[in-house]
């Protein structure tokens, strides 16, 4: 109901609503009710020197160098590159996160060729919602949007293009409800008709896949099923025939 602040700008506010866009560990969902998000967890370094493609993001998945999740490459220059990992704590197995990806940078048989002459400048942490959309987005006065409200999608850790979807439409259910009386019911309307097939759509996948994820032979397996228009597909939440008709743990079904 109000917010103390203390400082050059000290006193109290009573917002008539509130916009929760606070990240995956945010403070807003939890008064909200919601449990906390399903993260993944991520490291990557800032490094140079590096012998790359700067023409290509390239994305590694291996059980052994990035379990639950995947590796990165992201070119910033012609020798200047993002390399990074993002995996779920659950398939660390006693793992330090630093460890694994101090791992892909040494010894994965493609990237650490790629990597050796590499120098490290900078060092990033960071959570990614891995769960798909909280459980409420919208309460009383209060609506989420962006990492906070979980809208990310899960097949890829990619976040920022539905929290600018998701940012305009708060701001304009926001708009709406202070100016004409709009109920914020109707974010959540406005939020399932942009992009919500495609959110729910990416859990899905990430579960069908989840069994793979442990084993880099079921890893191969399901990624020579695909083509890759296919895997374009998967990358856009939608879900191909050979995953619907296959059983990764070993039978069809």
């Amino acid at each position: 109901g109000g917010l103390e602040l203390s400082g050059h700008y000290a006193g109290r506010l009573r917002p008539q609503m509130i916009i929760g866009a606070d990240g995956p560990s945010s403070i807003v969902s939890r008064y909200m009710g919601n449990p906390a998000q399903e993260v993944g967890i991520c490291q990557e370094y800032e490094m140079t020197d590096v012998d790359i493609d700067s023409d290509a993001a390239e994305m590694f998945f291996s059980a052994r160098y990035a379990p639950g999740g995947y590796a990165w490459i992201i070119p910033l220059g012609p020798d200047r590159a993002n390399v990074g990992v993002g995996v779920r704590a659950s398939y660390l197995s006693g793992q330090k996160l630093p460890d694994v990806l101090e791992g892909f940078v040494r010894d994965h048989p493609q990237a650490s060729k790629k990597l050796a002459s590499g120098e490290v400048l900078a060092v990033m942490r960071g959570l990614v919602p891995a769960g798909g959309t909280a459980g409420s987005v919208q309460k009383g006065n209060m609506i989420l949007a962006g990492d906070a409200a979980g809208h990310v999608l899960a097949t890829s850790g990619g976040g920022i293009p539905l929290a600018v979807v998701a940012g305009r439409i708060a701001g304009q259910s926001a708009l709406d409800y202070l100016q004409v009386g709009t109920p914020l019911q109707e974010y959540i309307s406005r939020i399932g008709q942009e992009f919500g097939r495609e959110l729910e759509r990416s859990v899905q996948i990430r579960k069908m896949v989840d069994v793979a994820m442990r084993s880099d032979r079921l890893i191969n397996a399901l990624f020579a099923a695909l083509s890759p228009e296919q895997m374009k597909s998967v990358m856009r939440a939608q879900i191909p025939s050979p995953l619907r008709s296959r059983d990764w743990s070993g039978g069809d079904r």
